[in-house]
């Protein structure tokens, strides 16, 4: 049976989206969806929800969530031992609670976000990363200066594949990759942008 779904679809009507997550919601088989420009919002927040972490991966791409959409998905997140990786870039920023999500995301093996600026979310997420998650695998931009410096690098080190984006500073950076000489589990590290060089 049907195992991946890779759709893109700009236009299509509110009844062609909610037959598709009928189909998705149907199929016991299915492991992998990724969806990208789909407005979701005519769906039933819980039945998206559902459907979604019935799945072991949810790649979501330019999508169009309601607020309520958005708590249920992380707050089913929370209590789910099947979806292990979620993927999620939003057309605008994540309007969730921060504990919410945080608490969605730290049961998750990989976790793949944008660019986000609120400092809030991000912040929650790695105070509950650093008391202990699941996560091996991290994708977060924005600005990560606004974490307490000590908990960013003890998340880092422990993850196994981090991409941070491009807002870091020197001196951050300069105590990361001290830090790494130290002990770390990392295998993979992905910083963009153009730095001063870092004092040795």
């Amino acid at each position: 049976g049907l195992e991946d779904l890779n759709l893109s679809m700009a236009i299509t009507t509110d009844q062609h989206t909610k037959e598709l997550f009928d189909l998705i919601g149907s199929k016991a088989q299915m492991k992998h969806i990724k969806l990208e420009n789909f407005d979701l919002r005519p769906l039933d927040p819980l039945h998206l929800a559902t459907t979604l972490c019935s799945l072991e991966s949810v790649n979501l791409k330019h999508v169009k969530l309601s607020s309520l959409q958005e708590e249920k998905l992380f707050c089913a997140l929370a209590g789910n031992k099947k979806i292990r990786k979620l993927s999620i870039k939003l057309s605008h920023e994540i309007k969730v609670d921060p504990i919410t999500f945080s608490s969605g995301v730290n049961g998750l093996e990989e976790a793949h976000f944008g660019d986000y600026d609120e400092s809030a979310i991000v912040s929650k997420l790695f105070d509950a990363m650093l008391l202990g998650t699941n996560i091996k695998k991290l994708t977060i931009g924005g600005n990560l200066e606004e974490i307490n410096t000590e908990t960013l690098i003890t998340v880092i080190n422990n993850l196994q594949e981090a991409d941070l984006g491009d807002r870091l500073s020197p001196g951050t950076l300069q105590k990361l990759f001290l830090s790494m000489t130290e002990a770390t589990n990392l295998k993979a590290l992905s910083i963009c942008g153009d730095f001063p060089m870092v004092d040795s």
